[in-house]
């Protein structure tokens, strides 16, 4: 003869599945905001040091010495674009760049997403406006 589950025994696990559920909810989003933490500081860190660097950059100009760093780029014009990005260490916008390599809009805006193709800018869209950003490429490190 078969016999029924005892219900008590059924609803008592239920009862710790949703309590196991709970915590599993709650260790996901200490997990989160953790990741969100070290997600900002990251990224103040690399604004940080994109800033100094461009301080550099500037001083270096004054002086007359060229510190921007070498790229991958053969088309003068692109890397005109990407030079007059990298000054920007939050991002420029397309207006932003073409007001300074004196250019229009939408010829820049074709340099930048050319950029972002090629895996050297990164693009995002904030409001209304799309911001883009120079991605600087790791150095090769010869061994001896």
């Amino acid at each position: 003869m078969k016999t029924v589950p005892d219900a008590d025994a059924l609803q008592a696990l239920i009862v710790r599945l949703q309590e196991l559920e709970v915590r599993i909810q709650s260790a996901e989003q200490e997990s989160r905001d953790i990741f969100a933490v070290l997600i900002r500081e990251c990224h103040d860190i690399i604004s940080e040091s994109k800033t100094q660097l461009h301080s550099l950059i500037r001083e270096a100009d004054r002086i007359g010495y060229d510190l921007i760093p070498d790229l991958p780029i053969a088309d003068k014009k692109l890397k005109d674009a990407w030079i007059a990005l990298f000054r920007h260490a939050p991002g420029a916008t397309a207006d932003t760049v073409a007001e300074e390599l004196h250019r229009h809009r939408t010829t820049v805006s074709t340099y930048l997403n050319t950029l972002v193709s090629m895996g050297l800018a990164e693009k995002e869209r904030v409001g209304h406006e799309i911001y883009y950003k120079a991605i600087v490429l790791p150095q090769k490190v010869v061994q001896p």
